[in-house]
């Protein structure tokens, strides 16, 4: 029931707030009784577009206002600023929140860089007062401005505290995405770490702008230094549209008794129809094992033994499992499949191996994921009712994800309890039809998952194609499809269709990037209970607002300093003591849940 009312609530906020990121970026939005927020339906591709938007329909507003109540001179100088506001927008020059997990306003960035209304300020002469503001609380909002010089500009300019506070965006946490040289010329479509280098598969024929491969490659440390080398000799090639192309596509990839084995189908862009893709490392060179005759999405190691995934055929029909048998150097099918759809990925968990994909077994009453014990296979529950691509074990928990193939049942994500299928409790896993998650990696406690979609969050942060389960939601936005994750000497690595990041507007980093560390992690929230704090801002103290019983919390400045922990007695937290500014309050409950909120003190 709590459920559905959630549904319910959630399916009235979208329907009354067509555009919900226009909200996030500024929560203004819901005050403007001159604003029809129905009718604004414009979904942008980037953070950078988000912002545009924003500043543009903001500008088109304020210039059909009535201002009769201003004098001669204010009017003049409002129509100046939002000539500057409208050539403002139109650079997409804007701050970069590069330093906060959580969306800010920033009135002046380290590239200095200003906000809407700073900007507004320094090109119409005030410049000095915009500074002023920046160096008193750079992460103001422009209602919390205590600075009389700021008000007095503001009624110079003809514009309203509200109306300015309308025109101050709020700034997403902007990861910083590196490059890997120059990457690569073709899709990424799997990852996989080899100890000092980075396995790198996928339908590409140049790394770096300049080395020859055949879609198999090496990112690689040597001291301080990582470099690209072809790893794509032997592979059978052919001759496509004029140019040398791998006949197979790689998914998969796996080490076993010494021997690194790849796994794959044939390259979109083939016309061969050779049924075979697998592949293994011998005498440094690739050796064609045509032992299994189909398609091979995943390889996992289960019980010592190798195990393959996908869509396998022989002269009896179609399975979708087999097993190398090494002491006759030969793979075995397993089960028939019982439809012609494939089975995507594997995962070990809990003494089993878990296998997922898209297919309903009518006998077991399963849809679309399974356990197998290396004998037989067993329901887990009736299964889940979209589409398995991948398969993830993260804080002790076997989650799994996939596509939306027109079920009733909204949600792409899903974990196991032991006994039944949950969703994850986060309405940004509802993703549209013909929309993916296509990977999920778990590192330094944080769900990560990539694929192809779009989120645009009531609360929280825009995401595209790159997200996390973790407080801080929308992480990444990329250009195109996330194929795959993973970590390779304590980075985390992502690889796709992508060629730009965050923003749109930096440099390419075609087709993979990474990022030094992972975003701040948190325990994964068990409940979606809602926890907020009040007054804020406030004077001296805020009370806690929550079902929830806290044992303890800890205040950090803005830089992240520690300034103070104890334990938590009653709801309230004394701020009295700490100056004006913006701290972010960690609250931590009695099972070891942590749980950030920012507060500004006045």
């Amino acid at each position: 029931m709590k459920k559905l009312i959630l549904l319910l609530v959630v399916f009235f906020v979208l329907k009354t707030n067509a555009n919900p990121l226009l909200i996030e970026i500024n929560q203004e939005w819901l005050h403007q009784s001159d604003v029809n927020l129905r009718a604004i339906n414009l979904n942008p591709h980037s953070e950078t577009e988000a912002i545009q938007l924003h500043l543009k329909l903001v500008e088109q507003t304020l210039r059909v206002r009535d201002v009769s109540h201003l004098s001669p001179q204010q009017k003049l100088n409002r129509t100046n600023c939002l000539n500057i506001l409208n050539k403002y927008w139109k650079t997409e020059v804007f701050p970069q929140n590069e330093e906060f997990s959580y969306r800010t306003p920033i009135f002046i960035d380290k590239y200095n860089t200003f906000c809407a209304v700073g900007h507004l300020m320094k090109e119409s002469g005030f410049e000095k007062v915009a500074r002023e503001i920046s160096r008193e609380n750079n992460l103001v909002f422009v209602r919390n401005i205590s600075n009389n010089k700021a008000v007095d500009w503001m009624n110079w300019a003809g514009l309203t505290m509200e109306e300015c506070a309308w025109i101050q965006p709020g700034y997403s946490p902007m990861t910083s995405f590196k490059n890997c040289g120059k990457g690569v010329n073709g899709t990424i479509t799997k990852l996989h770490s080899l100890g000092s280098e980075l396995l790198v598969l996928g339908d590409f024929t140049r790394l770096d702008s300049s080395i020859n491969s055949m879609g198999i490659a090496k990112w690689r440390k040597l001291g301080a230094l990582y470099f690209w080398e072809d790893y794509s000799q032997g592979i059978d090639v052919e001759i496509i549209n004029g140019s040398f192309r791998a006949r197979s596509q790689f998914n998969a990839a796996a080490e076993y008794n010494g021997t690194l084995w790849l796994g794959g189908e044939r390259s979109l862009q083939s016309s061969n129809n050779s049924p075979y893709h697998l592949y293994r490392r011998a005498n440094s060179s690739w050796q064609l094992d045509s032992s299994l005759r189909g398609v091979v999405h995943d390889l996992e190691i289960y019980n010592n033994d190798l195990y393959a995934c996908g869509n396998f055929k022989d002269s009896s029909g179609n399975y979708f499992m087999a097993k190398y048998d090494a002491s006759l150097d030969t793979w075995n099918l397993l089960f028939p499949t019982f439809t012609i759809n494939p089975m995507y990925d594997m995962e070990v968990y809990n003494g089993s191996l878990i296998i997922g994909g898209g297919f309903n077994i009518s006998y077991l009453n399963c849809y679309n994921v399974f356990s197998f014990d290396g004998i037989t296979i067993s329901p887990m529950y009736t299964g889940v009712r979209n589409t398995v691509r991948t398969i993830e074990v993260h804080q002790g928990k076997l989650y799994v994800a996939g596509e939306m193939r027109g079920s009733n049942d909204v949600y792409n994500m899903k974990y196991w309890n032991g006994s039944v299928w949950l969703d994850t409790n986060t309405f940004n896993l509802n993703i549209p039809y013909n929309n993916y998650i296509a990977c999920l990696k778990s590192f330094d406690s944080v769900l990560y998952f990539g694929g192809f979609f779009s989120y645009y969050p009531l609360i929280g942060t825009y995401a595209r194609n790159l997200m996390t389960t973790g407080p801080r939601n929308g992480w990444g936005v990329m250009d195109s499809t996330v194929n795959d994750i993973e970590i390779f000497d304590g980075r985390l690595y992502v690889g796709g269709a992508f060629t730009k990041t965050n923003g749109f507007g930096r440099p390419d980093v075609n087709h993979i990037t990474y990022i030094e560390s992972a975003p701040t992690s948190y325990s994964e929230i068990e409940h979606n209970a809602d926890v907020s704090l009040y007054p804020n801002p406030t004077k001296s103290s805020v009370s806690i607002k929550s079902d929830m019983e806290f044992s303890q919390y800890f205040l950090f400045d803005i830089s992240g300093k520690l300034l103070a922990n104890d334990k938590m007695i009653g709801d309230k937290i004394n701020l009295h003591e700490w100056s004006r500014g913006v701290y972010i309050i960690q609250l931590e409950d009695i099972k070891g849940n942590q749980y950030l909120k920012q507060v500004i003190k006045k």
